[in-house]
């Protein structure tokens, strides 16, 4: 119901529906944690709208863009529930990698680069609209346990970044 409310091209529409996702999302946001380890539905709904939202943020209507602004700055007390599902997307392994024997990630599908560039919109739209408090948040606060444990796919302790490890002599 929610997610569908996003699907209109009248302006007072989409207000309305930025209206009732933002009661959602704080509806949600207190017992966010335990509502996405035990529903899995209710994750799926939060990252549609949460996408939605995001996209609003550079609507053409300046009502629309304003709206979803305040939304956005309403939710910087939780702000890793933006910024979770975004890091989430990317670090998404899926499909398209087959891991070897001795751990190594392999690649073996081409990576979805409309998925990264709209990440990236998404994200460059909060930078934008967030401002200092988004930067704030980002020097602040450490990497959460669901990004944490996605990010430790790719990497381990030894070599904290994304990189080849050097060959064993």
């Amino acid at each position: 119901m929610v997610s569908k409310s996003f699907s209109t091209n009248n302006v007072p529409d989409k207000e309305a529906s930025i209206q009732r996702f933002s009661h959602f999302w704080r509806l949600t946001g207190f017992k966010y944690k335990d509502l996405l380890q035990s529903n899995r539905e209710l994750s799926e709904l939060n990252k549609v709208g949460l996408f939605v939202m995001l996209d609003f943020l550079e609507d053409d209507n300046p009502l629309v863009r304003h709206a979803a602004k305040n939304w956005l700055l309403e939710s910087m007390s939780l702000f890793y529930r933006v910024l979770d599902p975004l890091f989430l997307e990317l670090l998404e392994v899926g499909d398209n990698t087959y891991e070897t024997p001795k751990g190594q990630q392999i690649i073996n599908k081409i990576y979805n680069t409309k998925k990264i560039f709209s990440i990236f919109r998404r994200i460059r739209s909060i930078l934008t609209n967030g401002g200092l408090s988004f930067l704030r948040y980002i020097y602040q606060t450490a990497i959460s346990d669901p990004v944490e444990d996605s990010r430790s796919h790719y990497t381990s302790i030894e070599y904290p970044v994304i990189t080849k490890p050097p060959k064993e002599q």
